[in-house]
């Protein structure tokens, strides 16, 4: 069944994820992970959970997503490692409108979230970084 805009609304979460995988992968010097390894050496990063939201407008379909990355770092430095990676993720993605989305175009990218955390084990150091994402549908 087609809409009266004349196309059918698409979900953008696979090809976000996707092209926030490329690009951290070129971007960053530590493994990006959609599922890491049991035993993956640190420090890593792995695409974690997302939500998705209609957030259309008269003439077009839209999606505002929010998709978290974790960071996982290992050693006696804190949370400096960690911190780095982040920053490294923030350059890379933060206000960058030229993903490569298949079927929907970036409207808005931005930094929404970071937390740091530790773990039981003493060692290690976990950071969530969640970004916001708005799309706009392409008609063709």
């Amino acid at each position: 069944m087609t809409t009266k805009l004349g196309y059918d609304a698409r979900s953008a979460l696979l090809t976000v994820q996707r092209a926030f995988y490329e690009r951290l992968s070129e971007d960053l010097d530590v493994p990006v992970y959609d599922w890491a390894p049991e035993d993956a050496p640190y420090p890593y990063v792995v695409i974690g959970e997302a939500t998705e939201m209609a957030d259309n407008n008269h003439s077009n379909f839209g999606r505002e997503m929010t998709l978290t990355l974790h960071v996982w770092t290992k050693g006696h430095e804190g949370f400096a490692p960690t911190l780095e990676i982040v920053d490294a993720i923030q350059q890379s993605l933060d206000h960058q409108l030229d993903l490569d989305l298949v079927g929907h175009r970036v409207v808005t990218l931005r930094l929404d979230q970071v937390l740091t955390l530790r773990d039981p084990d003493p060692l290690i150091r976990h950071a969530p970084v969640r970004f916001r994402v708005q799309t706009e549908q392409e008609t063709s």
